[in-house]
């Protein structure tokens, strides 16, 4: 996945930042070669494993970046991804970018009936984005979000990635958060994204989603 990704970033000069939580595999060496081909990959291994939610925090406060984009290591860019986001950008100042996603055929996993808009409105935001929005690939954070979001407020809830968004935007009057409407992260696995999580669909959603809000 990480030779995919250079592939997908390479031309644009975007660093990749990783955060090593300790894993016990080949990891390192992996990141080792791939430095070697591509100068923009900073690498951190941590001395314990931290949990999922403080690793997302770890990895993203090591990005200098205006943006940062948050991706699982089982998902992967579409071809178009960077140029779009870039243009998105470009545009104006966002405090967060939602993407679309898509499963490995090409069916739409998350906003099916959504078009690309600007969301002003804290209600509508999460009437419209809460459940796509626990997907962490399709969540694009600014940096000022990662500077001051309460991260540890949401410790080993299995939603920080999300919860922290909407902690951050709650205290804000004015927000302005963009949604893509065209996929730009895929979730490549034969088996869906959802029948993925079956097993713990009761667990994430019905235990911590709820202490989560």
């Amino acid at each position: 996945l990480l030779n995919d990704l250079i592939l997908k970033v390479k031309d644009y000069q975007v660093a990749i930042y990783i955060s090593d939580n300790n894993s016990q595999d080949n990891t390192y060496d992996i990141v080792r070669e791939a430095q070697k081909k591509y100068k923009y990959i900073i690498y951190h291994r941590n001395i314990e494993n931290l949990g999922a939610d403080r690793n997302f925090e770890n990895v993203l406060k090591m990005s200098t970046s205006n943006y940062s984009w948050l991706l699982g290591d089982d998902d992967r860019l579409m071809p178009e991804s960077i140029p779009t986001i870039l243009q998105i950008i470009a545009q104006k100042k966002f405090d967060v970018i939602v993407t679309n996603g898509c499963n490995y055929d090409g069916t739409i996993l998350k906003c099916k009936d959504l078009k690309s808009s600007e969301y002003t409105n804290h209600n509508t935001l999460i009437s419209d984005l809460w459940h796509t929005m626990t997907w962490m690939s399709t969540l694009i954070y600014s940096q000022e979000l990662i500077e001051l979001g309460n991260f540890k407020k949401y410790y080993n809830t299995n939603f920080l990635q999300t919860a922290v968004i909407f902690d951050y935007l709650g205290y804000k009057s004015s927000i302005v958060v963009y949604l893509s409407e065209q996929p730009l992260v895929i979730y490549p696995e034969e088996e869906s994204i959802v029948n993925h999580y079956n097993d713990k669909i009761v667990f994430l959603f019905l235990y911590c989603w709820i202490n989560v809000i």
